[in-house]
């Protein structure tokens, strides 16, 4: 796992912070209402700027612990079904590696993804 940066630890408390909600609700029930049809108080949203959602957004989480999520602009990593993600300069790479090109190894990729260790 990855170390958590001072800048990261904060982006994710961003991510994290509550939004405001109707009196008797939380966003999960808004959403699920919404799901269901059920009459949510207001439409559940999710907002970049402001940072503000009624769903837990992921990728912030996945850009950290990820093992292939902050690859560093040029370089190359590849996750546990042997995919080659390039760095991109952002929280985010680029699939540029398709262990499959080949679809003679589609009986052993089958096999399910390999542990890190495995790929590396």
């Amino acid at each position: 796992m990855n170390q958590v940066s001072q800048n990261q630890l904060a982006a994710l408390q961003l991510n994290f912070k509550p939004v405001p909600v109707p009196s008797g609700f939380t966003s999960r029930e808004i959403v699920r209402r919404a799901i269901e049809f059920d009459g949510p108080p207001r439409i559940p949203y999710s907002f970049i700027d402001p940072l503000e959602s009624d769903f837990a957004e992921m990728g912030a989480l996945a850009a950290i612990f990820w093992p292939t999520g902050c690859v560093p602009k040029g370089e190359m990593r590849f996750d546990e079904w042997g995919v080659g993600w390039r760095g991109s300069g952002r929280l985010w790479g680029h699939p540029d590696v398709n262990p499959l090109t080949d679809l003679s190894a589609l009986d052993t990729y089958l096999r399910g993804p390999r542990t890190l260790s495995e790929s590396d």
